[in-house]
């Protein structure tokens, strides 16, 4: 479902919240809500998706909200904001404590800006030259493919401030190439799920001191037929059972109310999944 309200173009991604999809090409300045009401229902506006200001030629200004976490690949490209070069500084464009880009001939350590928030989709893509990266504990979201071809980063420290991990975040990096990282068919990064390997077979437990679960992770595992999420994970991102056609049920160790808060419902439509127990309750998804 889409709506607009003020230029502004919305998709649910949730029952819970929206992403931006596109803007009017009119617009100068933006101040994205970080809620908005449609039909009576209020939700809260978490994601500006991939070229949703794409060629709005005349933005020069946008207010992101604090409740935003993920910014898509290209989202700014061919506005004012992106073009004008006064907005870089040393190679980096930064809107409104949002890391978008940094450009690929960057060379050495980076230290993200202090008080950032999130660091956009492809942020880092292709910094083949990237060594060291330095998060600050203010970012809650890493998006999609954003150190995708750093091929030289061998190390990163994820903050506990950081909620969601985008798909294929660390794809490239020496951290996901080294055989060594990966453990019984799993990357975890601090305390992180970031991938589990495709030719997976059988029920899969996540481990016990797990913090959050990324986009996709468990993507096209197509022989991965249950799994266990202990209590302690704060986040499952946006897709994470996508293409697990065996996968059928999940045991989460907290409570019915919990699991309510640590997950969009968008896995649902590209899973099997029939039922899910809880610590508390069972919630059937599908009947037999």
């Amino acid at each position: 479902m889409a709506f607009t309200i003020d230029g502004l173009t919305y998709q649910l991604i949730s029952s819970k919240s929206v992403v931006v999809s596109s803007a009017s090409k009119t617009l100068t300045k933006i101040q994205i809500p970080d809620s908005v009401a449609y039909e009576g229902f209020t939700f809260a506006v978490t994601n500006i998706a991939r070229y949703a200001f794409f060629d709005c030629n005349n933005l020069s200004s946008v207010t992101i909200p604090r409740t935003v976490t993920s910014i898509g690949m290209d989202a700014f490209a061919g506005t004012a904001l992106y073009k004008d070069k006064n907005n870089w500084e040393d190679g980096a464009l930064y809107i409104d404590n949002c890391l978008i880009k940094v450009t690929k001939n960057h060379k050495g350590p980076y230290t993200i800006k202090p008080h950032t928030r999130v660091i956009g989709s492809a942020a880092f893509y292709g910094c083949t030259k990237l060594s060291a990266i330095t998060i600050p504990n203010s970012v809650v979201g890493i998006g999609n493919y954003a150190f995708y071809g750093c091929t030289k980063l061998r190390s990163i420290d994820i903050p506990t401030s950081v909620t969601t991990i985008g798909l294929a975040a660390l794809t490239g990096t020496k951290i996901y190439t080294n055989k060594t990282n990966w453990k019984n068919g799993a990357l975890y990064v601090d305390n992180c799920l970031v991938r589990v390997s495709e030719k997976y077979v059988g029920d899969y437990k996540v481990k016990a001191n797990t913090r959050l679960i990324a986009n996709y992770a468990f993507f096209a595992c197509a022989k991965l037929t249950s799994i266990i999420v202990p209590a302690n994970v704060i986040n499952i991102g946006i897709h994470p059972f996508y293409s697990c056609s065996k996968l059928t049920a999940i045991h989460f160790e907290g409570t019915i109310s919990q699991w309510a808060d640590i997950h969009t419902d968008l896995w649902k439509y590209y899973a099997n999944i029939r039922s899910i127990r809880c610590a508390d309750e069972e919630l059937v998804v599908k009947e037999e």
